[in-house]
């Protein structure tokens, strides 16, 4: 079965249903056998067997959704996870709120999406509460709410969700639904940092590199981008090969600063592009290539870059 993209499911309950509608519109398995094998009693009158059903409802679900020794099939995946959801899955009535936002094999409903992400979040899971505040921070399916999305993202991040404490880092580093806090957003990087989320790597390397809420430390600095750098993020790529071309945090080296602009390039960063064109226009790690530079410049130019079109400018 080819991937389901915009059709809907054929039953999509409202998140309020009971778990008796579930089993009568799905069949999961259960070591082997459908539900429908199994008397009532045993699918309903135990906690045990309900468990059952609702673990393996939700595994074959993830199954469906990724394409996992099974055809990708978003409608299929949908089915599994109202069944688990119905039951009280928290992982699953989030993956419904996911499948409701972005619109996978079902209508794009934002509403939907609160309500399933709304009950996982009631149940105290924290990348439903994050997801949740996502919601409440753009306003999408409800009215924009920053202290909303502020209360969300604390619960989520105190459970120790990177992708929570980022956003919350960045709610303070911007001032938005709270006063500015530096010293709190680099608290907040840190966390998740330290759980491998990349872009926290990156914004805290920022922070460190300017001393906005932290003592300046270009050592520092240096390390948080090579660590996002490694998970190949553009923009920790080329602040990596600045500070290799400076000299900050690291012994000046034109090679390994080339390098880095170059991985950086590779995935659209005009700023790398740029730079690159610098290099080639000065000779730095490379041999002078006036051809080169400009073709740089073009391409970071194409981008917007002012920079590169100003160095255009002057070339011509």
């Amino acid at each position: 079965m080819s991937e389901s993209k915009g059709r809907a499911p054929q039953y999509i309950p409202d998140p309020d249903n009971s778990k008796e509608s579930f089993y009568n519109h799905t069949q999961p398995t259960i070591g082997g056998k459908d539900s429908s094998d199994f008397s009532a009693n045993e699918l309903g009158d135990t906690e045990e067997q309900e468990k059952v059903v609702m673990n393996d409802s939700y595994s074959r679900g993830l199954a469906y959704f990724k394409g996992e020794n099974v055809p990708k099939d978003y409608q299929r995946a949908m089915e599994l996870f109202l069944v688990a959801a119905g039951l009280g899955h928290s992982e699953a009535q989030n993956q419904l709120g996911h499948m409701y936002r972005n619109g996978q094999g079902v209508k794009q409903d934002y509403n939907q999406a609160i309500q399933w992400y709304q009950k996982a979040a009631d149940q105290g899971y924290p990348d439903a509460q994050s997801s949740l505040a996502s919601m409440y921070e753009y306003g999408r399916g409800v009215t924009q709410d920053y202290s909303k999305a502020m209360e969300l993202y604390k619960l989520a991040a105190y459970q120790g969700s990177a992708i929570a404490q980022h956003n919350l880092g960045l709610m303070y580093d911007i001032g938005r639904g709270t006063r500015k806090d530096y010293s709190m957003a680099a608290d907040c990087y840190e966390m998740a940092a330290d759980q491998g989320h990349v872009r926290a790597q990156y914004d805290l390397g920022l922070m460190y590199e300017n001393g906005r809420g932290v003592t300046q430390d270009y050592s520092r600095a240096v390390d948080l981008y090579q660590r996002a750098a490694e998970q190949g993020y553009g923009l920790a790529q080329c602040n990596l090969g600045y500070m290799y071309a400076n000299g900050r945090g690291v012994t000046k080296d034109y090679s390994k600063a080339l390098e880095c602009y170059m991985s950086a390039a590779d995935k659209g960063d005009d700023a790398a592009m740029s730079y690159l064109g610098s290099m080639y226009q000065l000779g730095k790690g490379v041999a002078q290539d006036d051809a080169k530079a400009v073709e740089w410049f073009q391409k970071a130019a194409s981008r917007r870059n002012g920079f590169a079109q100003a160095k255009l400018n002057l070339m011509q």
